[in-house]
């Protein structure tokens, strides 16, 4: 009897001992599936962040925000790559997403059937070909990272307050009143964001960096009647009372040495009269081989931002900026509207049924008529009725 006893007693123990090896084991296995979760997990982390943006001081800012954005909404710890958080914020298509999307709608469909009519040969959003183009024929983007859209500046279109705009939004001015920040002030920190600023034609992160941004984000483009945007840019710029300084008065009085119908001699006539007339002005525009080449502030919509070749998401239009950038504000969660003050509508309208209309009187029929023809493409394509003058 005690035989069996002490052989059931040792059976107990083995079979114990057994038991707890294994469990043993259970446990170091799962700890070691764990550590290798943990290293796979590392290794992901790894290789995404071989994907990240470029280099730059731009796009390390970049990064940071687009993650950011992307964190909020994930469950994930794994870094997000850039392509995938633009997925994510998915900016394109703002016209179906406002309140105006049937004015956006047509806006957009009118310059599809204009460019079809005008330039049919010329292929949409072929990305490749606008960045082998010459800079001064790319779209004019200024990029806002943070919100994940692109405006094309067109002078004399509110491209100040645009810029303004900008360098609010990316955090990158302190003053709590937009319109108190100073306009120089607003184009050099503007320029920080001009795209092509980081561009570099041979290396392909660069090139990475601009096509992201040219296919991923929302489009935006300011446009105003073409004829009152050429009489402001003349008061602006050609005049010794606008803004334009000492390299546009220079430009102006070689349009008035040029084009002046007298032959007077420069020496005798007054500093006051040394500047390029209105009359002056418009001949050189009309002249088929200037020597003067044209200037951003009267240079084409179509030249500076090409929309036949690049598909835009919203137009835009100094007309109808206030309800225009309600809109946007509600698109993007931040308020545009102080950029752009509704007293500037009024203020416009006064000025171009009395100043600016003064102007055209002071032309030839003909000349209006030339001028017009000049600028038709820019009426055709943002659906603007011909001046009452013609």
């Amino acid at each position: 009897m005690k035989q069996l006893h002490l052989k059931y007693a040792i059976v107990f123990v083995c079979g114990s001992a057994v038991m707890f090896m294994s469990m043993m084991y259970g446990s170091i296995s799962h700890t070691a599936k764990m550590k290798s979760a943990v290293i796979d997990s590392t290794l992901i982390r790894l290789q995404v962040n071989k994907n990240e943006e470029p280099a730059s001081n731009i796009g390390d800012n970049t990064q940071t925000k687009t993650e950011n954005q992307v964190s909020t909404s994930s469950s994930t710890s794994v870094p997000t790559p850039v392509t995938t958080s633009l997925a994510v914020n998915n900016t394109r298509n703002l016209t179906v997403v406002t309140e105006n999307t049937q004015e956006a709608d047509q806006r957009i469909n009118i310059i599809k059937s204009v460019c079809n009519k005008t330039d049919p040969g010329v292929l949409l959003n072929d990305v490749q070909s606008i960045l082998k183009q010459h800079q001064s024929n790319r779209p004019r983007f200024y990029f806002s990272d943070k919100y994940n859209f692109m405006i094309c500046e067109i002078p004399k279109c509110g491209s100040t307050n645009w810029k303004k705009l900008l360098v609010s939004m990316e955090g990158e001015t302190n003053a709590t009143d937009p319109m108190k920040i100073p306009g120089g002030e607003a184009h050099i920190l503007g320029n920080k964001r001009y795209l092509w600023k980081y561009f570099n034609e041979s290396d392909t992160k660069s090139r990475d960096f601009v096509e992201k941004r040219i296919k991923n984000y929302t489009h935006i483009m300011t446009v105003r009647e073409p004829m009152e945007r050429l009489v402001s840019a003349y008061i602006d710029k050609m005049l010794p009372t606008g803004s334009g300084g000492e390299t546009y008065l220079e430009i102006s009085r070689r349009i008035h040495a040029q084009y002046r119908e007298t032959t007077n001699s420069t020496s005798e006539e007054s500093d006051e009269l040394q500047h390029a007339s209105w009359p002056e002005f418009v001949r050189y525009l009309l002249d088929s081989n200037k020597k003067i080449g044209m200037d951003s502030h009267w240079e084409m919509f179509s030249k500076m931002c090409n929309p036949c070749a690049l598909s835009f998401d919203y137009i835009v239009k100094l007309e109808t900026i206030s309800d225009d950038v309600a809109h946007l504000s509600k698109k993007f969660g931040f308020d545009f509207t102080p950029f752009f003050p509704a007293a500037v509508k009024k203020n416009r309208n006064n000025k171009w049924k009395t100043q600016y209309a003064e102007y055209f009187e002071n032309l030839s029929s003909e000349e209006r008529k030339q001028l017009y023809n000049m600028y038709a493409k820019q009426y055709e394509l943002f659906d603007y009725p011909k001046p009452e003058f013609l």
